[in-house]
Protein backbone atom coordinates (compact mmCIF):
# COMPACT_ATOMS: atom_id res chain seq x y z
CA UNK A 1 0.00 0.00 0.00
CA UNK A 2 3.06 2.28 0.00
CA UNK A 3 3.36 3.17 3.72
CA UNK A 4 6.74 4.08 5.22
CA UNK A 5 8.53 1.26 7.06
CA UNK A 6 8.63 3.28 10.34
CA UNK A 7 4.85 3.80 10.22
CA UNK A 8 4.34 0.08 9.56
CA UNK A 9 6.60 -0.77 12.52
CA UNK A 10 4.55 1.48 14.81
CA UNK A 11 1.28 -0.10 13.75
CA UNK A 12 2.63 -3.63 14.12
CA UNK A 13 3.86 -2.82 17.64
CA UNK A 14 0.28 -1.85 18.52
CA UNK A 15 -1.01 -5.06 17.03
CA UNK A 16 1.47 -7.42 18.68
CA UNK A 17 2.20 -5.82 22.08
CA UNK A 18 -1.18 -4.82 23.50
CA UNK A 19 -2.46 -6.20 26.84
CA UNK A 20 -6.02 -6.47 28.18
CA UNK A 21 -7.21 -5.84 31.76
CA UNK A 22 -10.69 -6.55 33.13
CA UNK A 23 -12.49 -4.14 35.45
CA UNK A 24 -14.14 -6.01 38.34
CA UNK A 25 -16.09 -3.99 40.93
CA UNK A 26 -14.33 -0.85 39.71
CA UNK A 27 -10.80 -2.27 39.98
CA UNK A 28 -8.59 -3.41 37.08
CA UNK A 29 -7.67 -7.05 37.39
CA UNK A 30 -5.13 -9.16 35.50
CA UNK A 31 -2.89 -8.69 32.48
CA UNK A 32 -4.22 -10.67 29.52
CA UNK A 33 -1.91 -11.02 26.54
CA UNK A 34 -3.69 -12.34 23.40
CA UNK A 35 -1.68 -14.79 21.32
CA UNK A 36 -3.69 -14.48 18.11
CA UNK A 37 -2.99 -10.80 17.38
CA UNK A 38 -5.53 -8.02 16.96
CA UNK A 39 -9.15 -9.20 17.25
CA UNK A 40 -12.50 -7.75 16.26
CA UNK A 41 -13.98 -5.08 18.64
CA UNK A 42 -10.51 -3.85 19.54
CA UNK A 43 -10.49 0.00 19.40
CA UNK A 44 -7.77 -0.08 16.75
CA UNK A 45 -9.50 -2.70 14.63
CA UNK A 46 -11.93 -0.47 12.62
CA UNK A 47 -9.18 1.86 11.48
CA UNK A 48 -6.89 -0.94 10.37
CA UNK A 49 -9.79 -2.67 8.67
CA UNK A 50 -10.63 0.44 6.66
CA UNK A 51 -7.01 0.82 5.60
CA UNK A 52 -6.83 -2.77 4.35
CA UNK A 53 -10.27 -2.70 2.75
CA UNK A 54 -9.40 0.53 0.96
CA UNK A 55 -6.58 -1.24 -0.87
CA UNK A 56 -9.01 -3.85 -2.24
CA UNK A 57 -11.49 -1.10 -3.12
CA UNK A 58 -8.77 0.75 -5.03
CA UNK A 59 -7.89 -2.39 -6.98
CA UNK A 60 -11.54 -2.90 -7.97
CA UNK A 61 -12.01 0.77 -8.97
CA UNK A 62 -8.89 0.64 -11.15
CA UNK A 63 -10.12 -2.52 -12.85
CA UNK A 64 -13.50 -0.86 -13.49
CA UNK A 65 -11.83 2.24 -14.98
CA UNK A 66 -9.82 0.02 -17.34
CA UNK A 67 -13.01 -1.74 -18.43
CA UNK A 68 -11.93 -5.23 -17.33
CA UNK A 69 -14.70 -5.35 -14.68
CA UNK A 70 -18.12 -3.90 -15.49
CA UNK A 71 -20.13 -4.29 -12.29
CA UNK A 72 -23.91 -4.05 -12.00
CA UNK A 73 -26.45 -1.43 -13.14
CA UNK A 74 -29.94 -1.12 -11.63
CA UNK A 75 -31.13 0.82 -14.71
CA UNK A 76 -29.70 2.13 -17.98
CA UNK A 77 -28.44 5.51 -16.74
CA UNK A 78 -27.35 4.46 -13.27
CA UNK A 79 -23.67 4.12 -12.31
CA UNK A 80 -22.03 0.71 -12.23
CA UNK A 81 -21.80 -0.87 -8.77
CA UNK A 82 -18.76 -3.10 -8.44
CA UNK A 83 -18.62 -3.75 -4.67
CA UNK A 84 -20.17 -3.08 -1.26
CA UNK A 85 -18.07 -3.46 1.88
CA UNK A 86 -19.51 -4.05 5.36
CA UNK A 87 -17.86 -4.64 8.72
CA UNK A 88 -18.10 -8.41 8.57
CA UNK A 89 -18.90 -9.09 4.92
CA UNK A 90 -18.15 -7.93 1.39
CA UNK A 91 -20.21 -8.11 -1.80
CA UNK A 92 -18.60 -8.06 -5.26
CA UNK A 93 -20.72 -7.60 -8.42
CA UNK A 94 -19.75 -8.68 -11.90
CA UNK A 95 -21.26 -10.07 -15.09
CA UNK A 96 -21.80 -13.82 -15.30
CA UNK A 97 -18.96 -14.26 -17.80
CA UNK A 98 -15.69 -16.15 -17.65
CA UNK A 99 -13.71 -12.93 -18.25
CA UNK A 100 -15.31 -11.08 -15.31
CA UNK A 101 -14.94 -14.04 -12.96
CA UNK A 102 -11.25 -14.41 -13.92
CA UNK A 103 -10.72 -10.70 -13.21
CA UNK A 104 -12.34 -10.96 -9.76
CA UNK A 105 -10.18 -13.98 -8.98
CA UNK A 106 -7.06 -12.07 -10.06
CA UNK A 107 -7.91 -9.07 -7.86
CA UNK A 108 -8.47 -11.30 -4.83
CA UNK A 109 -5.16 -13.06 -5.39
CA UNK A 110 -3.33 -9.71 -5.53
CA UNK A 111 -5.09 -8.62 -2.33
CA UNK A 112 -4.23 -11.94 -0.67
CA UNK A 113 -0.54 -11.61 -1.44
CA UNK A 114 -0.47 -8.01 -0.19
CA UNK A 115 -2.40 -8.54 3.06
CA UNK A 116 -1.73 -12.23 3.77
CA UNK A 117 -5.51 -12.76 3.85
CA UNK A 118 -7.16 -16.05 2.96
CA UNK A 119 -10.34 -16.30 0.88
CA UNK A 120 -13.08 -18.44 2.37
CA UNK A 121 -11.15 -19.52 5.47
CA UNK A 122 -14.27 -19.02 7.59
CA UNK A 123 -17.21 -18.72 5.17
CA UNK A 124 -20.53 -17.35 6.42
CA UNK A 125 -23.53 -19.51 7.27
CA UNK A 126 -25.31 -18.31 4.14
CA UNK A 127 -22.38 -19.30 1.92
CA UNK A 128 -22.06 -22.69 3.60
CA UNK A 129 -25.82 -23.22 3.12
CA UNK A 130 -25.55 -22.41 -0.60
CA UNK A 131 -22.63 -24.82 -1.03
CA UNK A 132 -24.48 -27.56 0.86
CA UNK A 133 -27.55 -27.13 -1.37
CA UNK A 134 -25.61 -27.58 -4.62
CA UNK A 135 -26.28 -31.34 -4.97
CA UNK A 136 -30.04 -30.75 -4.55
CA UNK A 137 -30.50 -28.32 -7.44
CA UNK A 138 -29.45 -30.62 -10.34
CA UNK A 139 -31.52 -33.47 -8.91
CA UNK A 140 -34.82 -31.55 -9.13
CA UNK A 141 -34.24 -29.52 -12.30
CA UNK A 142 -35.89 -30.70 -15.51
CA UNK A 143 -36.26 -29.33 -19.02
CA UNK A 144 -39.35 -27.53 -20.29
CA UNK A 145 -39.41 -28.24 -24.02
CA UNK A 146 -39.39 -25.22 -26.34
CA UNK A 147 -37.65 -26.08 -29.61
CA UNK A 148 -35.90 -29.19 -28.22
CA UNK A 149 -32.44 -28.25 -29.52
CA UNK A 150 -30.73 -28.22 -26.12
CA UNK A 151 -32.26 -31.41 -24.69
CA UNK A 152 -30.87 -34.90 -25.27
CA UNK A 153 -33.60 -37.52 -25.69
CA UNK A 154 -31.89 -40.32 -23.81
CA UNK A 155 -29.74 -38.45 -21.27
CA UNK A 156 -31.70 -35.43 -20.03
CA UNK A 157 -34.76 -35.09 -17.81
CA UNK A 158 -37.69 -33.81 -19.88
CA UNK A 159 -40.58 -36.30 -19.99
CA UNK A 160 -43.78 -35.79 -17.88
CA UNK A 161 -42.97 -38.64 -15.46
CA UNK A 162 -42.35 -37.22 -11.96
CA UNK A 163 -40.37 -40.26 -10.78
CA UNK A 164 -37.30 -39.56 -12.95
CA UNK A 165 -38.42 -37.28 -15.83
CA UNK A 166 -36.18 -39.44 -18.04
CA UNK A 167 -37.01 -41.66 -21.00
CA UNK A 168 -37.37 -45.30 -19.93
CA UNK A 169 -37.91 -46.80 -23.40
CA UNK A 170 -34.88 -48.71 -24.76
CA UNK A 171 -32.72 -46.71 -27.15
CA UNK A 172 -33.34 -47.72 -30.76
CA UNK A 173 -32.69 -46.25 -34.23
CA UNK A 174 -31.32 -42.88 -33.10
CA UNK A 175 -27.89 -42.04 -31.64
CA UNK A 176 -27.63 -41.65 -27.88
CA UNK A 177 -26.82 -37.92 -28.23
CA UNK A 178 -29.83 -37.14 -30.45
CA UNK A 179 -31.76 -34.08 -29.28
CA UNK A 180 -35.51 -33.66 -28.88
CA UNK A 181 -35.82 -31.33 -31.90
CA UNK A 182 -35.51 -34.47 -34.06
CA UNK A 183 -39.00 -35.41 -32.85
CA UNK A 184 -40.57 -32.03 -33.75
CA UNK A 185 -42.22 -30.88 -36.98
CA UNK A 186 -41.24 -27.21 -37.02
CA UNK A 187 -43.48 -26.32 -39.97
CA UNK A 188 -46.61 -27.20 -37.98
CA UNK A 189 -45.25 -26.71 -34.42
CA UNK A 190 -46.24 -30.28 -33.57
CA UNK A 191 -44.69 -33.61 -32.70
CA UNK A 192 -43.74 -36.12 -35.39
CA UNK A 193 -46.27 -38.58 -34.05
CA UNK A 194 -45.25 -41.54 -36.23
CA UNK A 195 -41.60 -41.27 -35.19
CA UNK A 196 -42.49 -40.81 -31.50
CA UNK A 197 -44.70 -43.90 -31.51
CA UNK A 198 -41.97 -45.89 -33.28
CA UNK A 199 -39.25 -44.96 -30.78
CA UNK A 200 -41.06 -45.16 -27.44
CA UNK A 201 -43.29 -47.55 -25.53
CA UNK A 202 -46.99 -46.85 -25.97
CA UNK A 203 -47.60 -45.20 -22.61
CA UNK A 204 -44.46 -43.05 -22.93
CA UNK A 205 -45.24 -42.01 -26.52
CA UNK A 206 -48.69 -40.79 -25.46
CA UNK A 207 -47.19 -38.74 -22.64
CA UNK A 208 -44.61 -37.14 -24.95
CA UNK A 209 -47.29 -36.30 -27.52
CA UNK A 210 -49.27 -34.62 -24.73
CA UNK A 211 -46.52 -32.01 -24.24
CA UNK A 212 -47.86 -28.83 -25.91
CA UNK A 213 -45.57 -26.99 -28.33
CA UNK A 214 -45.75 -23.27 -29.03
CA UNK A 215 -45.83 -21.90 -32.57
CA UNK A 216 -43.13 -19.45 -31.46
CA UNK A 217 -40.72 -22.33 -30.74
CA UNK A 218 -38.91 -20.68 -27.78
CA UNK A 219 -35.64 -21.90 -26.32
CA UNK A 220 -35.69 -24.87 -23.97
CA UNK A 221 -35.79 -23.86 -20.31
CA UNK A 222 -34.79 -25.50 -17.04
CA UNK A 223 -37.56 -25.47 -14.41
CA UNK A 224 -37.79 -26.61 -10.80
CA UNK A 225 -39.65 -29.93 -10.78
CA UNK A 226 -40.50 -29.92 -7.07
CA UNK A 227 -43.23 -27.26 -7.34
CA UNK A 228 -46.33 -27.18 -9.61
CA UNK A 229 -45.44 -23.83 -11.20
CA UNK A 230 -41.75 -24.66 -11.78
CA UNK A 231 -40.47 -21.96 -9.41
CA UNK A 232 -37.81 -22.75 -6.81
CA UNK A 233 -38.83 -22.46 -3.16
CA UNK A 234 -36.73 -23.00 -0.05
CA UNK A 235 -39.49 -25.14 1.47
CA UNK A 236 -39.47 -27.64 -1.41
CA UNK A 237 -35.66 -27.80 -1.39
CA UNK A 238 -35.69 -28.43 2.37
CA UNK A 239 -37.92 -31.51 2.05
CA UNK A 240 -35.79 -32.85 -0.77
CA UNK A 241 -32.67 -32.37 1.36
CA UNK A 242 -34.32 -34.25 4.22
CA UNK A 243 -35.23 -37.14 1.91
CA UNK A 244 -31.66 -37.30 0.60
CA UNK A 245 -30.32 -37.25 4.16
CA UNK A 246 -32.59 -40.11 5.24
CA UNK A 247 -31.69 -42.16 2.16
CA UNK A 248 -27.99 -41.63 2.87
CA UNK A 249 -28.36 -42.67 6.51
CA UNK A 250 -30.03 -45.93 5.45
CA UNK A 251 -26.84 -46.87 3.62
CA UNK A 252 -28.62 -49.14 1.15
CA UNK A 253 -26.76 -51.06 -1.53
CA UNK A 254 -26.85 -50.10 -5.22
CA UNK A 255 -27.16 -53.72 -6.33
CA UNK A 256 -30.54 -54.81 -7.70
CA UNK A 257 -32.43 -56.87 -5.12
CA UNK A 258 -34.39 -58.76 -7.80
CA UNK A 259 -31.45 -60.34 -9.66
CA UNK A 260 -28.47 -59.40 -7.44
CA UNK A 261 -26.27 -58.80 -10.50
CA UNK A 262 -26.50 -55.24 -11.86
CA UNK A 263 -26.75 -51.74 -10.38
CA UNK A 264 -30.24 -50.71 -9.30
CA UNK A 265 -31.11 -48.03 -11.86
CA UNK A 266 -34.64 -47.23 -13.06
CA UNK A 267 -34.03 -48.57 -16.56
CA UNK A 268 -32.50 -51.78 -15.21
CA UNK A 269 -35.24 -52.49 -12.65
CA UNK A 270 -38.14 -51.79 -15.03
CA UNK A 271 -36.78 -52.82 -18.43
CA UNK A 272 -33.62 -54.91 -18.43
CA UNK A 273 -33.78 -56.96 -15.24
CA UNK A 274 -34.63 -60.61 -15.99
CA UNK A 275 -37.21 -60.43 -13.22
CA UNK A 276 -39.39 -57.76 -14.86
CA UNK A 277 -38.57 -57.14 -18.50
CA UNK A 278 -41.01 -59.75 -19.86
CA UNK A 279 -43.90 -57.92 -18.26
CA UNK A 280 -42.93 -54.24 -18.28
CA UNK A 281 -40.91 -53.94 -21.45
CA UNK A 282 -43.62 -55.10 -23.86
CA UNK A 283 -44.70 -52.51 -26.45
CA UNK A 284 -48.34 -53.45 -25.79
CA UNK A 285 -48.18 -52.59 -22.11
CA UNK A 286 -50.67 -49.85 -21.22
CA UNK A 287 -49.84 -47.01 -18.87
CA UNK A 288 -52.09 -48.46 -16.15
CA UNK A 289 -50.46 -51.89 -16.44
CA UNK A 290 -46.97 -50.41 -16.43
CA UNK A 291 -47.62 -48.30 -13.32
CA UNK A 292 -49.28 -51.15 -11.44
CA UNK A 293 -46.50 -53.64 -12.25
CA UNK A 294 -43.81 -51.08 -11.43
CA UNK A 295 -45.52 -50.40 -8.10
CA UNK A 296 -45.63 -54.14 -7.35
CA UNK A 297 -41.92 -54.51 -8.20
CA UNK A 298 -41.12 -51.58 -5.92
CA UNK A 299 -43.10 -53.05 -3.02
CA UNK A 300 -41.37 -56.39 -3.53
CA UNK A 301 -37.97 -54.69 -3.54
CA UNK A 302 -38.71 -52.83 -0.28
CA UNK A 303 -39.98 -56.04 1.29
CA UNK A 304 -36.74 -57.85 0.44
CA UNK A 305 -34.70 -55.04 2.00
CA UNK A 306 -36.73 -55.32 5.21
CA UNK A 307 -36.27 -59.05 5.55
CA UNK A 308 -39.40 -60.37 3.78
CA UNK A 309 -39.41 -63.27 1.37
CA UNK A 310 -39.29 -62.28 -2.32
CA UNK A 311 -42.49 -62.84 -4.29
CA UNK A 312 -42.75 -64.85 -7.49
CA UNK A 313 -43.24 -63.12 -10.82
CA UNK A 314 -46.68 -64.61 -11.28
CA UNK A 315 -47.85 -63.28 -7.91
CA UNK A 316 -46.67 -59.78 -8.78
CA UNK A 317 -48.66 -59.81 -12.04
CA UNK A 318 -51.79 -61.01 -10.23
CA UNK A 319 -51.32 -58.36 -7.57
CA UNK A 320 -51.00 -55.64 -10.23
CA UNK A 321 -54.09 -56.88 -12.11
CA UNK A 322 -56.11 -56.95 -8.89
CA UNK A 323 -55.00 -53.43 -8.05
CA UNK A 324 -56.10 -52.13 -11.49
CA UNK A 325 -59.48 -53.87 -11.18
CA UNK A 326 -60.11 -52.42 -7.71
CA UNK A 327 -59.08 -48.96 -8.84
CA UNK A 328 -61.33 -49.00 -11.91
CA UNK A 329 -64.26 -50.30 -9.85
CA UNK A 330 -64.27 -47.32 -7.48
CA UNK A 331 -62.95 -44.66 -9.84
CA UNK A 332 -65.44 -41.94 -10.80
CA UNK A 333 -64.17 -40.07 -13.87
CA UNK A 334 -66.32 -37.06 -13.00
CA UNK A 335 -64.48 -36.74 -9.67
CA UNK A 336 -61.17 -35.98 -11.40
CA UNK A 337 -61.12 -32.24 -11.95
CA UNK A 338 -58.53 -29.54 -12.08
CA UNK A 339 -57.69 -28.09 -8.65
CA UNK A 340 -59.84 -25.06 -7.82
CA UNK A 341 -58.38 -21.77 -8.97
CA UNK A 342 -59.25 -18.62 -7.10
CA UNK A 343 -61.35 -16.40 -9.34
CA UNK A 344 -60.04 -12.95 -10.13
CA UNK A 345 -62.93 -11.87 -12.37
CA UNK A 346 -66.70 -11.67 -12.40
CA UNK A 347 -67.59 -14.58 -14.70
CA UNK A 348 -70.74 -14.28 -16.79
CA UNK A 349 -73.13 -17.01 -17.91
CA UNK A 350 -74.35 -15.35 -21.13
CA UNK A 351 -72.58 -13.89 -24.14
CA UNK A 352 -72.41 -10.09 -24.52
CA UNK A 353 -71.49 -8.36 -27.80
CA UNK A 354 -68.47 -6.02 -27.93
CA UNK A 355 -68.71 -2.29 -28.50
CA UNK A 356 -68.58 -0.70 -31.95
CA UNK A 357 -65.28 -1.20 -33.87
CA UNK A 358 -64.21 -3.99 -31.47
CA UNK A 359 -64.58 -7.72 -32.13
CA UNK A 360 -64.98 -10.60 -29.70
CA UNK A 361 -63.39 -14.02 -30.24
CA UNK A 362 -64.82 -16.91 -28.24
CA UNK A 363 -62.62 -19.99 -27.92
CA UNK A 364 -62.87 -23.48 -26.45
CA UNK A 365 -60.97 -26.76 -26.45
CA UNK A 366 -62.24 -30.33 -26.50
CA UNK A 367 -60.52 -33.61 -25.57
CA UNK A 368 -61.27 -36.71 -27.65
CA UNK A 369 -59.86 -39.32 -25.32
CA UNK A 370 -60.89 -42.36 -27.37
CA UNK A 371 -59.18 -40.92 -30.47
CA UNK A 372 -56.06 -39.70 -28.61
CA UNK A 373 -56.63 -36.25 -30.10
CA UNK A 374 -58.12 -32.86 -29.24
CA UNK A 375 -60.12 -30.12 -30.92
CA UNK A 376 -60.06 -26.32 -30.92
CA UNK A 377 -62.99 -24.04 -31.75
CA UNK A 378 -62.85 -20.32 -32.53
CA UNK A 379 -65.73 -17.92 -33.27
CA UNK A 380 -65.15 -14.19 -33.98
CA UNK A 381 -68.19 -11.87 -33.93
CA UNK A 382 -68.79 -8.13 -34.25
CA UNK A 383 -70.89 -5.75 -32.12
CA UNK A 384 -74.09 -6.98 -33.86
CA UNK A 385 -73.33 -10.61 -33.08
CA UNK A 386 -72.63 -11.43 -36.73
CA UNK A 387 -69.94 -14.01 -37.49
CA UNK A 388 -66.79 -12.51 -38.99
CA UNK A 389 -64.68 -15.69 -38.97
CA UNK A 390 -64.67 -19.16 -37.44
CA UNK A 391 -62.16 -21.99 -37.09
CA UNK A 392 -62.40 -25.69 -36.22
CA UNK A 393 -59.05 -27.46 -35.90
CA UNK A 394 -58.01 -30.95 -34.84
CA UNK A 395 -54.82 -31.64 -32.87
CA UNK A 396 -53.58 -35.19 -33.28
CA UNK A 397 -52.05 -35.37 -29.81
CA UNK A 398 -53.45 -36.69 -26.50
CA UNK A 399 -53.53 -33.28 -24.77
CA UNK A 400 -55.23 -32.82 -21.41
CA UNK A 401 -57.98 -30.21 -20.78
CA UNK A 402 -55.68 -27.44 -19.54
CA UNK A 403 -53.14 -27.95 -22.32
CA UNK A 404 -55.73 -27.90 -25.11
CA UNK A 405 -57.34 -24.75 -23.65
CA UNK A 406 -53.94 -23.01 -23.73
CA UNK A 407 -53.29 -24.19 -27.31
CA UNK A 408 -56.77 -23.03 -28.35
CA UNK A 409 -56.11 -19.56 -26.92
CA UNK A 410 -52.84 -19.41 -28.87
CA UNK A 411 -54.67 -20.54 -32.02
CA UNK A 412 -57.36 -17.82 -31.71
CA UNK A 413 -54.74 -15.08 -31.30
CA UNK A 414 -52.91 -16.21 -34.46
CA UNK A 415 -56.19 -16.71 -36.38
CA UNK A 416 -57.49 -13.23 -35.46
CA UNK A 417 -54.17 -11.69 -36.52
CA UNK A 418 -54.28 -13.50 -39.88
CA UNK A 419 -57.87 -12.37 -40.48
CA UNK A 420 -56.69 -8.77 -40.07
CA UNK A 421 -58.50 -7.74 -36.87
CA UNK A 422 -56.89 -4.91 -34.87
CA UNK A 423 -59.13 -4.43 -31.78
CA UNK A 424 -60.39 -7.58 -30.10
CA UNK A 425 -61.54 -9.27 -26.88
CA UNK A 426 -60.52 -12.90 -26.39
CA UNK A 427 -63.05 -14.85 -24.32
CA UNK A 428 -62.81 -18.43 -23.04
CA UNK A 429 -64.15 -20.64 -20.26
CA UNK A 430 -60.81 -21.74 -18.76
CA UNK A 431 -60.35 -19.69 -15.59
CA UNK A 432 -56.82 -20.96 -15.04
CA UNK A 433 -55.66 -19.81 -18.49
CA UNK A 434 -57.39 -16.46 -17.89
CA UNK A 435 -55.65 -15.96 -14.53
CA UNK A 436 -52.24 -16.86 -15.98
CA UNK A 437 -52.65 -14.38 -18.84
CA UNK A 438 -53.65 -11.66 -16.38
CA UNK A 439 -50.64 -12.43 -14.19
CA UNK A 440 -52.68 -13.27 -11.09
CA UNK A 441 -51.23 -16.81 -11.03
CA UNK A 442 -48.04 -18.30 -12.42
CA UNK A 443 -48.37 -20.54 -15.46
CA UNK A 444 -47.53 -24.24 -14.86
CA UNK A 445 -44.55 -25.43 -16.95
CA UNK A 446 -46.91 -27.59 -19.06
CA UNK A 447 -48.54 -24.51 -20.65
CA UNK A 448 -45.88 -21.84 -20.07
CA UNK A 449 -44.55 -21.95 -23.65
CA UNK A 450 -48.03 -21.69 -25.17
CA UNK A 451 -48.85 -18.67 -22.98
CA UNK A 452 -45.53 -17.01 -23.86
CA UNK A 453 -46.41 -17.54 -27.52
CA UNK A 454 -49.77 -15.84 -26.93
CA UNK A 455 -48.15 -12.81 -25.32
CA UNK A 456 -45.67 -12.57 -28.19
CA UNK A 457 -48.35 -12.62 -30.93
CA UNK A 458 -50.46 -10.01 -29.09
CA UNK A 459 -47.99 -7.37 -30.28
CA UNK A 460 -49.77 -7.47 -33.66
CA UNK A 461 -52.97 -5.88 -32.27
CA UNK A 462 -53.75 -2.21 -31.63
CA UNK A 463 -55.82 -3.14 -28.55
CA UNK A 464 -56.80 -6.41 -26.90
CA UNK A 465 -58.32 -7.75 -23.72
CA UNK A 466 -59.16 -11.08 -22.13
CA UNK A 467 -62.52 -12.07 -20.68
CA UNK A 468 -63.78 -15.14 -18.86
CA UNK A 469 -67.21 -16.66 -19.39
CA UNK A 470 -68.78 -19.71 -17.82
CA UNK A 471 -69.12 -22.83 -19.94
CA UNK A 472 -72.89 -22.44 -20.44
CA UNK A 473 -72.29 -19.05 -22.06
CA UNK A 474 -69.63 -20.40 -24.42
CA UNK A 475 -71.78 -22.93 -26.29
CA UNK A 476 -70.97 -21.90 -29.90
CA UNK A 477 -67.21 -22.21 -29.31
CA UNK A 478 -67.78 -25.55 -27.55
CA UNK A 479 -69.82 -26.91 -30.49
CA UNK A 480 -67.28 -25.85 -33.08
CA UNK A 481 -64.49 -27.40 -30.97
CA UNK A 482 -66.42 -30.69 -30.88
CA UNK A 483 -66.85 -30.40 -34.67
CA UNK A 484 -63.06 -30.80 -34.99
CA UNK A 485 -63.59 -34.52 -34.39
CA UNK A 486 -64.87 -34.70 -37.97
CA UNK A 487 -62.05 -32.60 -39.43
CA UNK A 488 -58.82 -33.99 -40.90
CA UNK A 489 -56.78 -30.86 -40.14
CA UNK A 490 -58.74 -27.60 -39.94
CA UNK A 491 -61.70 -25.81 -41.49
CA UNK A 492 -62.10 -22.02 -41.56
CA UNK A 493 -65.12 -19.84 -42.34
CA UNK A 494 -64.66 -16.14 -43.25
CA UNK A 495 -67.74 -13.86 -43.29
CA UNK A 496 -69.85 -17.00 -43.22
CA UNK A 497 -71.78 -18.68 -40.42
CA UNK A 498 -71.30 -22.47 -40.08
CA UNK A 499 -74.70 -24.05 -40.68
CA UNK A 500 -74.60 -26.11 -37.50
CA UNK A 501 -74.13 -22.92 -35.43
CA UNK A 502 -76.95 -20.76 -36.78
CA UNK A 503 -79.49 -21.65 -34.08
CA UNK A 504 -77.20 -21.29 -31.08
CA UNK A 505 -75.73 -18.01 -32.40
CA UNK A 506 -79.23 -16.59 -32.84
CA UNK A 507 -80.01 -17.52 -29.23
CA UNK A 508 -76.85 -15.72 -28.07
CA UNK A 509 -77.89 -12.53 -29.86
CA UNK A 510 -81.45 -12.65 -28.50
CA UNK A 511 -80.21 -13.27 -24.93
CA UNK A 512 -77.91 -10.24 -25.16
CA UNK A 513 -80.71 -7.83 -26.06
Amino acid sequence: MGFHSRWISMIMSCVTSFIYSIRIDGDLQGRITPTSGLRQRDPLFPDLFLLCAESLSSLIHKSAEMGTLRGLQVCKRSPHITHLFFVDDSLLFCNATTADCDEVQRLLMVYERATDARKGRNPSYARRSILAAQPIIPQEMRWQIGNGKKVCIWKDKWTPFPSTYRVVSPQILLHEDTTVDTLINFDHASWRADLVRELFLNFEAEKILSIPLSTRMPLDKLVWAATPNGTFTVKSAYWIAMEMKEAKQEGTSDVCDQCGQSSETTSHVLLFCDFSRLYVGSSTTSLAQFMAIAWSIWRNRNGIRHGEQPKKKENLILEASRFISEFQAIQDPQAIQDPPIQSVCCSRTSWLPPVLSVYKANVDGAVFKNLSSAGMGVLIRDYKGQVVAALSQCLFAPLGPLKVEAKAMEAVVIFARDVGIQNIIFEGDSLQVYNCLHGSSKAPPAIANALNGILFHLQSFCSFNFSHIRREGNKPAHIIAQHAKLVDDFVAWVEETPSFLETVITCDVLDSI
